[in-house]
């Protein structure tokens, strides 16, 4: 089709269109655009167009696109196709559409051509209306306008267009697109920050809020371009005389955010367009009264706070305006408050005023630079430091925040703040003194002439005490700055004032008063003229007076003149208003608040009670008031401490003392005061170690020893607080010494405190650590305190208080409760008789056996003196008369003690004086009770002393104690007792049950029980025993009687499982044993007492000392009962001697017993009186038989006895009658196994097979139960039996027959392993089982069962033995772990050394372990470490030597050993240089010790001699003397028993020199001596070696077969293994070949050295 059908066919496409035959005309169109390229594109355009027109109309909107879409990408550049397209969308109200078709269409018609302006600039007004109303796309209206913009720009037509629309407002067309760009980009921004600000919020890990701000606003500001619209805006505004206010706000606050977010060396530029741009605007929005807006507030801001200037050179003028204009606002408070503090009104506007404004300022803006520096100068003027200086650092860092993000150095505000800054610390006090002088000296580094820095930093100087400096600063004012500066010249008069210089301080002062007479000048001149003293201080008060006239509110100035008032006037009243002015004038004035709380607290005659507690409220609320104010006064804190001491209110005290000390570590008094505080709150420990702090401050401080002492006491560590008096003595006497007229009374209190912490010491020793001894030495000590007191108090004319005599009389009365036998002579008498002198009582029995009864006597002095001192103190101290009765009863106590003491020592008057004293009691006590009728415990005492004479008083008395009192455990106790003592067991049964219930702690209730048990013969249950074990556990061991029966009661329990299988340890009796300690101690006159003692030592097995208690038994009383104890305890104790001497004794008081005579049979058989011993069993035995069959036992074991005598006599015919002795035994009715026994041992020694054979028969039949506790004596014997025998395997059968009776003793583990390893040594892995079997079960012994030294010795020696025995190549080591190393043997070897170092056999073990590793050393060529060994050898075998006997055989086997280590060491030598003299020297001696051990005639043994032939033929080889060595060996072979080893080396010397024919000869005949495989597999390998070096394979191939018909598990050793391969090699056939190959592959991880050898040898074929 061409170009003129093309046209034909739009013609009729149209005419079909009108007719709205649109699917015709669709039709006729496409036949134009799909024809081919013979229709010029217009056509083709045209039909598209009308085809979509067609198509929409026809209703097919979406065809209709398709068309027009096709029509734009023919022509691109055409605008048709894009106007149906947009108006498609517009149509179907499809934005998205409308919209791209827009942004083509703008496209196309700004590219065009000339440009159609109108249309132009009508459809980028639509598109971007389009986009800011529909789409709400900000950003991409604001592009679209900013397209629109330079499009006008590079067209007149456009610009021109754009004006008439715009010509309605009158404004610039460009005007209006800039500020229309500009708002939407502001509003695309703020919708960004928000969005992408919550989007980022939500991510894990996010910042939080304001960072993430930041980040964002750094991204937004750093891609914006808001900046440029708004310099073309204002270049607009102002080359068009337009009012360019708003515009310029507006980039001032834009270019303030991009400020913070530039870089540095970008920051320069934005921050002077920022300032030309702010100046501006404030200067010509100043002139309108509407010209502030909300932008000008942040602008303002930012001028006031970016000011570089002092706290006072800020503009006020601009200041003025920010606080009209903007009242309400953050800028417009602080303004305000900065104006009323320095322009305050009429109308009274004060510094606080000014401070809340600013506080509400910053609770708006916190980051005001203006706002903070203004507050911290006003906090500082209110005298608030420390605010001030935490609101100055908070400015500088915002200072430092506003420098680092624009660039900008404030330099003159941060000198300002720093100032601010260092002031407040210098106010603060000494604790921030190093940050005031960096800040002072910063100061000074910017501006050296700054008088106020060097002031400041003068001062900081000045309150750290450190006045030079502070004066240096000083004096370079007056030289060089300002000469005339009075308070420069005031402050040098000041500091000469604190350093005592009065003369310079006064001439200084006077200068500064010259050149101003103020307030501040003049007080200080009168405080300087008061340091003078005497009438200086009047001219001072007229000073003081001129500066309160000058300026009242002068600080000190009313202190002083109070002072002046208190002290020279003397007028209390007074001065007290003066320091309540002080105070009102200056609440920080601490002189003031402290003196005016200590006249309150001053005690006047005429005040009562309740006016002083109403002075002590009213200090506390003064000190109180000043805390508020200066609440780092630690004076303050420490007065209030005291007062709320003295209030009793210990908490609150110990935090105003904690308070105190936080702020003055060194202050002695809090720390005493604290110590106080917690001593009363009942916190003793901390209380200690405040006392302690105060006199680590000042080592004179008695006080703080004195309280430590009675805080240590308190707390039961009388020792502490025994050597804290002692010291407070010490100093005071020797303060007392340098005094005149010394009355010694100082120390009376402190010698009080002593002898009560002595007495309590004693108390404590006695019943908690049972030191006796250090118990009297307490006791002295206590009296000489109270002696010293009597006497101080003698001399000085004045009566002792009533409580250094009841403190006397106790410590006497304790003297008596805590004697004891070996003490008594501890106790210094002369102290008694010197306490009983200054009663005018004087002592005429001297001897320390009578020193608790003149301690009793001067106890009834005491009480009676301070019964007296009551009696004449009672009307001025009423209290008193309450103790009356309680000294009554004590001194009734010492007299009931001197009664008891003279019944059983029958000390003095005899029974006459008992009974006086007795009397004596009762009537104190009958006194006690009429001045105190209601205490039940006065009764409970009378009835216990009255039980002695009259049982109905005393009956009367416990009844009385417990009407008074029911819940009373006392009173029923000893009631009880009172029935129990008249036989009424069921009424002391019911008392001793309701003290049980009452307090079932209680020892004598319980005890009380058990005498009632024990009365009791029929009772069933038998339960006294336990009843006393637990009453003397709750008495602790302290109660005598209690104790007594405690032990007797065990020791017949224990003696009754005596035949038991059961028979309980010896530990079992520890308790009892030391009950009867404690009864012997203090009863050392009862004979029953050491004889019960001695039974318990007895069955303890401590003989000795069971010996020395019964001697003590038979020395009081000589019972035949004691002395059998005694004799038959020496014999235990192996004293024979002593006991023969006690027995015949004994039989010279009586015939004796059966068990005596055996006894005394036993001794002398000892002592080898054999013939004595015979008849001494003889008449046992008839003594026996006079009694029948009834004790058919112990007939047996004195026949058993007899018979072992008979032996022990060695005569054929002694021997003959032990056998029948022993066959009659055997014949008793149930037989005797332990005859049998030994029956069986006697054959066995007298070598008579018949009778052994015949016992051990008889033996194995006897029956089990008849051999309880002989199985482990069966077993041995029988296997030593079968031992001789020759039957080692059944000799081995009864040991392990005794390991399974009893696995847990290791004793038959030992046995078992010593027979394995003397017998059956090739049993190697059984050997070490049990080995470790016993090792491990040694220390799992009963108490009963403990092994000794030296059988826990052969243990450690049995295993290391048994690991060393055991052959390397015999292990078949799966783990390597569990590889048997030679440190394992040497562990256990060292272990039994360690047990018992005199053990000659552990040590020869440990060095023949050590010759193991020299040997293993050698064949892995390591020299070095087996010369180390060598060493270690030696060293082992001189111990040997040491420990053993000189002519043992041991002896001789260390020489041998230590010959062949010599030999090793020469032969080492000698490798490296064989004609070393030193090495030839020393296997010389090594030739020669082994001879001398071979020759000694005291050891006849043939290995021995064997081996001295070797280790001398080992000499001989090693010298190259083989002549002689093989002679050696050939000896040693012939001796030997077993001389396999002998043949082994010597076969191998042979081989040595080649002679190989030989080396055969001498191992064909050790294998004839072979005892165990093992050992045959080791000589089969060497005889293989030896015929593969001949070149003979069958024999070699023969002895290799022997060799796997021997092997124990059917492996080789790695040398048989060796061989094999050689052998096959040899062999050479694919068979041979092939097998050897496989050994070889599956050895290759066992790491065998040979492997590679052979290996090369299969490669080689």
């Amino acid at each position: 089709m061409d170009d003129k059908s093309a046209k034909q066919r739009l013609k009729q496409a149209k005419e079909q269109l009108d007719a709205k035959q649109y699917k015709a005309a669709v039709e006729l169109c496409a036949g134009v655009f799909d024809s081919d390229g013979a229709v010029s594109a217009g056509l083709r355009y045209n039909a598209l167009l009308m085809g979509g027109l067609a198509t929409k109309t026809g209703g097919n909107s979406k065809n209709a696109r398709v068309y027009y879409e096709r029509a734009a990408r023919l022509m691109p550049d055409m605008v048709q196709a894009y106007n149906a397209l947009a108006a498609l969308a517009e149509s179907e109200n499809d934005t998205d559409a409308l919209v791209e078709a827009l942004k083509s269409l703008t496209h196309v018609l700004k590219s065009a051509a000339p440009i159609d302006a109108k249309k132009c600039v009508a459809a980028f007004q639509k598109l971007a209306l389009l986009l800011e109303t529909e789409v709400e796309d900000c950003g991409a209206a604001s592009e679209v306008l900013a397209d629109l913009l330079t499009v006008t720009d590079s067209n007149p037509d456009c610009k021109q267009e754009l004006a008439l629309e715009s010509s309605t407002n009158g404004l610039d067309p460009t005007v209006l697109i800039l500020s229309r760009i500009i708002k939407l980009i502001e509003m695309d921004e703020a919708e960004f920050m928000e969005r992408e600000v919550e989007l980022r919020r939500r991510r894990l890990g996010a910042a939080d809020l304001a960072t993430t701000k930041r980040i964002v606003e750094a991204e937004l500001v750093s891609k914006s371009k808001v900046h440029l619209y708004y310099e073309r805006l204002l270049s607009i505004q102002e080359d068009a005389s337009e009012d360019p206010q708003l515009t310029k706000g507006k980039l001032a606050l834009f270019l303030l955010k991009k400020l913070r977010h530039t870089l540095s060396e970008e920051k320069g530029p934005i921050l002077y367009r920022i300032r030309d741009l702010v100046s501006d605007f404030l200067a010509k929005a100043s002139q309108f009264e509407s010209g502030f807006s909300a932008d000008s507030i942040i602008l303002i801001e930012h001028v006031i706070n970016t000011q570089d200037c002092d706290i006072d050179s800020y503009p006020l003028d601009m200041i003025g305006t920010a606080c009209v204009r903007f009242q309400n606002t953050a800028i417009g408070l602080a303004c305000g408050g900065y104006l009323n503090w320095k322009e305050p009104t009429e109308e009274g506007d004060s510094i606080e005023d000014a401070t809340d404004k600013i506080l509400a300022s910053i609770e708006i803006d916190a980051t005001s630079i203006f706002a903070n520096h203004t507050l911290a100068k006003l906090y500082f003027e209110l005298q608030d430091y420390e605010s001030s200086a935490v609101v100055s650092k908070r400015a500088l860092e915002l200072v430092r925040t506003w420098n680092l993000e624009s660039g900008e150095n404030l330099k003159t505000t941060v000198l300002s703040l720093e100032m601010i800054l260092a002031e407040a610390y210098c106010a603060i006090g000494p604790k921030y003194h190093q940050n005031a002088v960096k800040l002072f000296s910063s100061v000074l580094d910017c501006d050296p002439g700054s008088i106020r820095a060097r002031r400041g930093i003068s001062q900081s100087f000045f309150d750290v005490q450190n006045y030079s400096a502070s004066l240096k600063h000083l004096s370079l004012i007056v030289a060089d700055l300002n000469p005339t500066n009075d308070m420069a010249l005031s402050d040098i008069a000041w500091i000469h004032f604190h350093t005592h210089q009065y003369d310079e301080a006064l001439a200084w002062i006077k200068k500064a008063v010259g050149f101003c007479d103020c307030a501040l000048h003049n007080y200080r001149y009168g405080k300087i003229l008061w340091a003078f003293g005497g009438d200086s201080r009047s001219a001072a008060y007229s000073h003081f007076l001129k500066a309160a006239k000058q300026d009242p509110s002068t600080r000190g100035v009313f202190t002083a003149i109070g002072m002046f008032c208190l002290e020279v006037d003397e007028n209390s009243p007074r001065a007290m208003k003066c320091f309540q002015k002080a105070l009102q004038v200056d609440a920080t004035d601490e002189e003031a608040a402290v003196h005016l709380s200590q006249l309150y607290l001053e005690e006047k005659p005429d005040q009562d009670d309740e006016q002083k507690r109403k002075n002590v409220e009213t200090a506390k609320i003064v000190l109180t008031e000043f805390i508020a104010v200066v609440p780092r006064s630690a004076t303050a804190w420490r007065y209030l401490g005291f007062i709320a001491l003295r209030q009793n209110e210990f908490t609150e005290a110990i935090t105003s003392f904690q308070t105190s000390l936080r702020l003055d570590t060194k202050s002695i008094t809090s720390w005493e005061g604290l110590g106080e505080a917690y001593s009363e709150e009942g916190k003793y420990m901390a209380s200690l170690k405040a006392f302690a702090r105060a006199y680590e401050l000042d080592p004179t401080s008695i006080y703080s020893l004195y309280q430590s002492a009675h805080v240590n006491m308190k707390l039961g560590l009388y020792k502490e607080a025994i050597a804290d008096f002692e010291r407070v003595l010490d100093s005071v006497v020797h303060t007392d010494s340098t005094a005149e007229n010394d009355d010694g009374l100082d120390v009376i209190p402190c010698l009080e405190s002593l002898a009560e912490c002595n007495l309590l010491s004693a108390r404590d020793a006695y019943y908690s650590q049972g030191s006796y001894g250090r118990c009297i030495q307490y006791l002295n000590s206590a009296l000489d305190a109270c002696c010293q007191i009597l006497e101080r108090s003698k001399k000085a004319g004045v009566v002792a208080v009533q409580g250094v005599y009841k403190t006397l009389g106790d410590v006497c009365v304790s003297v008596h409760i805590f004697r004891s036998r070996h003490v008594g002579s501890l106790l210094t008498v002369a102290l008694i008789e010197r306490g009983l002198e200054m009663f005018g009582v004087k002592s005429t029995n001297g001897g320390n056996q009578n020193a608790y009864m003149l301690a009793l006597s001067l106890a009834v002095e005491s009480f009676r003196t301070a019964i007296a001192a009551c009696q004449a103190a009672v009307n001025m101290q009423p209290e008193l008369k309450s103790l009356i009765p309680l000294h009554l009863h004590d001194m009734a106590l010492a007299q009931y003690y001197r009664h008891e003491l003279s019944l059983h020592q029958q000390v003095g008057d005899g029974s006459e004086g008992a009974d006086l004293y007795l009397k004596q009691a009762l009537m104190c006590m009958w006194k006690a009770l009429h001045a105190d009728p209601t205490n039940e415990h006065l009764w409970n005492s009378l009835g216990i002393m009255a039980l002695r004479g009259n049982s109905k008083i005393a009956q009367h008395a416990f009844i009385k104690a417990l009407e008074l009192n029911e819940r009373a455990v006392e009173p029923w106790t000893n009631l009880g007792y009172f029935y129990y003592f008249n036989h009424d067991m069921d009424l002391a049964k019911q008392c001793f049950g309701r003290a049980q219930l009452l307090d079932p702690e209680s020892s004598l209730c319980w005890y009380g029980q058990g005498l009632i048990n024990e009365s009791r013969v029929l009772s069933d249950i038998p339960t006294g025993p336990d009843l006393f074990d637990h009453a003397n556990n709750l008495a602790q061991g302290q109660n005598a009687e209690v104790g007594f029966s405690y032990a007797l009661s065990e020791y017949q329990r224990n003696a009754s499982a005596l035949f038991s299988s059961d028979v309980e340890e010896s530990d079992a009796l520890a308790s009892p044993v030391f009950s009867m300690l404690k009864f012997c101690e203090i009863w050392d006159n009862e004979a029953k007492g050491w004889n019960l003692l001695g039974l318990l030592r007895e069955r303890q097995g401590l003989y000795d000392e069971a010996a020395s208690a019964f001697k003590k038994a038979v020395d009081l009383e000589n019972s035949a009962d004691y002395l059998v104890n005694y004799a038959r305890c020496l014999c235990s104790a192996a004293a024979y001697n002593d006991a023969i001497d006690a027995y015949n004794l004994l039989f010279s008081q009586s015939e004796g017993d059966v068990l005596s005579r055996v006894g005394f049979g036993l001794a002398l058989f000892f002592e080898r009186r054999l013939e004595e011993s015979l008849g001494a069993f003889q008449s046992a035995l008839d003594l026996l038989g006079q009694h029948g069959d009834s004790q058919i036992l112990l007939q047996n074991k004195v026949g058993l006895m007899l018979s072992q005598v008979l032996y022990a006599l060695g005569t054929d015919a002694h021997i003959s009658l032990a056998r029948d002795q022993l066959l009659e035994c055997i014949g008793r009715p149930n037989g005797f196994p332990q005859a049998l026994i030994s029956l069986l041992a006697l054959g066995i020694v007298c070598q008579n097979d018949v009778l052994a054979s015949s016992a051990a028969a008889e033996l194995m039949k006897e029956k089990p139960d008849a051999l309880v506790g002989l199985e482990s004596d069966k077993n041995i014997i029988l296997s030593r039996f079968f031992l001789l025998q020759g039957n080692v395997k059944l000799s081995r059968g009864f040991l392990a027959r005794s390991v399974h009776q009893s696995p847990w003793k290791s004793v038959h583990w030992l046995s078992l392993a010593d027979n394995i390893a003397r017998h059956s040594p090739e049993i190697t892995n059984s050997l070490v089982a049990v080995a470790k079997s016993a090792f491990l079960l040694q220390n799992r012994h009963g108490k009963s069962d403990i092994l000794t030294a030296s059988e826990k010795a052969a243990i450690h020696l049995s295993l290391g033995l048994a690991l060393l025995t055991r052959q390397p190549q015999q292990q078949k080591v799966v783990d390597a772990s569990r590889e048997i190393k030679p440190a394992t043997a040497r562990f256990y070897l060292h272990s039994g050394i360690r047990s018992h170092p005199s053990n000659a056999q552990s040590w020869f073990a440990l060095g023949i372990g050590a010759r193991q590793e020299i040997s293993r050393n050698l064949a892995e060529e390591q020299f070095t470490a087996a010369h180390l060994h060598v060493k270690t050898v030696e060293a082992i075998s001189e111990c040997c030597a040491v420990v053993s006997e000189p002519e043992s055989l041991l002896n001789a086997w260390s020489r041998l050993l230590s010959s062949d280590a010599q030999v090793v060491r020469g032969a080492l030598l000698l490798r490296d240089e064989p004609t070393y003299a030193d090495g030839i020297h020393i296997v010389n001696g090594a030739l020669e010790l082994s001879e001398s051990a071979r020759s000694n005639t005291d050891v006849v043994d043939k290995r021995v001699m064997a081996m001295g032939y070797a280790v001398g033929a080992r000499a001989l080889l090693v010298l190259g003397n083989h002549t002689t060595a093989f002679s050696a060996y050939r000896n040693a072979t012939a001796i030997n028993p077993d001389p396999n080893q002998n043949l082994e080396e010597l076969a191998e010397a042979y081989t040595s020199v080649n002679r190989f024919s030989q080396a055969v000869l001498c191992l064909m005949q050790a294998l004839c001596f072979c005892s165990s495989e093992s050992m045959r597999s080791v000589i089969l390998s060497r005889l293989a070696q030896i015929h593969f070096m001949t070149g003979n394979n069958s024999e070699a191939s023969e002895a290799l077969d022997q060799l796997k018909q021997t092997s124990l598990d059917g492996t080789f050793n790695g040398d048989s293994r060796f061989l094999e391969c050689i052998s096959l090699v040899r062999v050479g056939n694919a068979g041979a070949i092939a097998k050897c190959k496989k050994m070889v592959i599956a050895l290759e991880d066992e790491g065998c050295k040979w492997v590679s050898w052979v290996k090369g040898q299969l490669d080689a074929r």
